[in-house]
């Protein structure tokens, strides 16, 4: 439910449509695989992140990358296992402003490529948000909401800018005192700028 909240209000702040949204059984490596991921300025997966050695442990052993979890397929192939690795990432061709990766790990390292941020470097991101550790899915909801909302007001003032405006805001919470502790807001990066207001 935190996730379907976050990328509506996302989705909002920067105009997409609804049909730009894949959430639940809709979120699928063939799916993703299909779409025209390099018209889209800003990526958002609100998803969960994994390290190699969890994906080497208890997804898929033998595997030994850094993945982002989507809907398992009814029957897994090798084009949708439902883990999607900085390979496959990295041979996209993305023209993104902004990849958003607000789920555990996926700022930490791994595999061929040296994990997700990388990859999506690789593939033509600017920028991109990640977390260097498990998250709380209620603080990465508030923060990338409240990051797209700052942009919207003021675009000139530029990714990191607007992250660093949105982690005050959940710092200074009064009805939620214990937000204000790091583990809170410290996991979460952005790496890479691309410019300020593009």
């Amino acid at each position: 439910p935190d996730t379907a909240l976050e990328l509506a209000c996302v989705a909002k702040s920067v105009g997409a449509s609804a049909k730009s949204i894949f959430i639940g059984p809709a979120m699928t490596e063939t799916a993703l695989k299909k779409a025209p991921l390099d018209r889209y300025r800003v990526i958002h997966f609100a998803t969960h992140g994994l390290r190699e050695i969890e994906v080497f442990r208890f997804v898929a052993p033998g595997r030994r990358q850094s993945a982002l979890v989507m809907t398992p397929p009814a029957t897994e192939t090798d084009e949708d296992a439902g883990l999607w690795t900085p390979e496959e990432i990295a041979a996209l061709k993305l023209a993104a402003d902004w990849v958003v990766l607000p789920a555990c790990n996926t700022a930490g390292g791994g595999g061929s490529l040296d994990g997700l941020v990388s990859a999506f470097f690789y593939a033509g991101a600017r920028a991109v948000l990640a977390s260097y550790w498990p998250v709380n899915s209620e603080a990465a909801t508030m923060l990338t909401t409240g990051t797209f909302e700052v942009l919207k007001r003021e675009p000139a003032i530029g990714r990191a800018e607007a992250f660093r405006r949105a982690m005050l805001v959940v710092m200074d919470d009064r009805k939620r005192p214990w937000a204000a502790h790091p583990s809170y807001w410290a996991p979460f990066v952005v790496m890479g700028e691309g410019g300020v207001g593009r």
